[in-house]
């Protein structure tokens, strides 16, 4: 199982999700999250505080895993290693890399 919160991305409160995910989901899911907190954090849009509140994101846990931004503006230190399972996306293990 990935070390994620892949449960958030599958259902929400009683409501069940009916629609297949694909393997970018997860991305996209992440990606507006992490747009979110940044904007309330910095209580602004502008592209300069979003970027700076971006950066400052440390231990997010995300679906696709922890989110630790650095100077570079790289937040996954790692990636899910996924195989095809019969049509059926099987998570198979996590490969880690360090920060710069």
């Amino acid at each position: 199982r990935s070390p994620g919160r892949n449960h958030g991305l599958t259902a929400r409160g009683s409501a069940p999700v009916t629609v297949m995910l694909d393997l970018n989901a997860a991305w996209a899911y992440d990606a507006v999250h992490l747009l979110a907190r940044a904007i309330r954090n910095a209580n602004s849009t502008e592209p300069e505080a979003m970027r700076s509140a971006i950066l400052a994101i440390k231990g997010y846990l995300g679906a696709e895993g922890e989110y630790n931004f650095d100077t570079n503006g790289d937040g996954l230190h790692g990636y899910n290693i996924v195989k095809n399972d019969g049509g059926r996306l099987a998570y198979v293990r996590r490969a880690e890399f360090p920060a710069e």
